[in-house]
């Protein structure tokens, strides 16, 4: 299995199809819920401000990164996937923390269809996909979880701009008008960097598990 990483020949046409048509079904249902949420689950029109919240960029950024892994036997050399599951780490580590953020700190409910996909259904199986479905999540280098945190911190600005433009802040919790905003943020920040490490964790297990099964692994 761990051919389909970096070695020079081609995955075997039944688990490329297998995981290709995975990969169909998460970017799938995480562009569902992206254009649900821009949409008020397509009853409405295009609502920009919408946008503004880290549920819609966290499902979008799995829809993407399952998309560019559907189409990465293209410019793989037949491969399921590359060398390095940066992107794929960052946007699981996301999704995975709106989920948990939405159902603690948010109370949120599930009652649309916008909410089940961006804040249980795709979050649930970007995990699945790191955890059991992708090859890569082993090669990561120790500091990438620190680069992933680049999404959130570049997101506060747009966050304290929409909530000065909404007049009130879109998440209760994280007001930048308190004055333990910063503190909370940076909790908000370490629970990411956390998560993150967690998921580089669980990639190198994995990694060593499928090693001892397999032997070596060259490179």
């Amino acid at each position: 299995m761990q051919s389909g990483i970096s070695g020079s020949s081609r995955d075997h046409a039944g688990p490329l199809v297998l995981i290709s048509t995975w990969r169909l079904v998460l970017a799938a249902t995480a562009l569902t819920g992206f254009a649900a949420a821009l949409t008020g689950d397509f009853e409405r029109g295009f609502i920009p401000f919408n946008l503004n919240y880290f549920s819609q960029l966290g499902a979008l950024a799995v829809g993407l990164t399952a998309l560019g892994g559907l189409l990465s036997p293209l410019w793989n050399d037949g491969r399921i996937e590359g060398a390095r599951g940066f992107l794929r780490g960052a946007s699981t580590t996301w999704s995975v923390l709106i989920m948990i953020v939405f159902a603690t700190l948010l109370h949120g409910s599930y009652s649309s269809l916008s909410s089940k996909l961006e804040h249980l259904v795709v979050p649930v199986l970007a995990a699945i996909d790191w955890i059991v479905v992708g090859r890569n999540s082993s090669r990561l280098q120790w500091w990438w979880p620190l680069v992933w945190l680049a999404g959130p911190v570049v997101y506060l600005p747009f966050y304290i701009a929409a909530t000065h433009q909404r007049g009130r802040p879109l998440y209760v919790f994280l007001d930048p008008d308190n004055g333990d905003f910063w503190i909370v943020a940076a909790g908000v920040l370490l629970g990411f960097a956390v998560l993150g490490y967690l998921f580089w964790a669980i990639g190198r297990l994995r990694g060593r598990m499928v090693s001892s099964r397999t032997g070596p692994h060259p490179g």
